[in-house]
């Protein structure tokens, strides 16, 4: 007795490619519980500067800031780079005097 063609393509298509998917994620979800750093440009920010004083020069657009964490954190955190409008954020309201960095 011959079998249906749709059992056929199941066991010789469809059943490999999801093992594989499976093993994929499962290596996935292993891998990303090791420690990475990676290096991010982020927007900057500048706010509540007094009315009383300027910028000694403009602030940078962005800034190379290098974050280390999990692989999923650090996912979570390109993902959410993109789509939550992440940004640093410099409070000027309490400076008093001249600063050197």
């Amino acid at each position: 007795m011959k079998k249906p063609i749709d059992s056929l393509f199941g066991q010789r298509i469809v059943l490999p490619l999801g093992a594989f998917g499976l093993a994929l994620l499962l290596w996935i979800f292993v891998v990303s519980e090791n420690e990475y750093a990676m290096v991010m440009d982020l927007p900057i920010e500048a706010r509540n500067l007094s009315a009383q004083k300027a910028h000694r020069e403009e602030v940078p657009q962005f800034a190379s800031v290098r974050l280390k964490g999990t692989g999923r954190d650090l996912f979570k955190a390109f993902l959410l780079k993109k789509y939550a409008g992440f940004k640093l954020v410099l409070d000027l309201e309490s400076i008093s005097q001249e600063y050197e960095f």
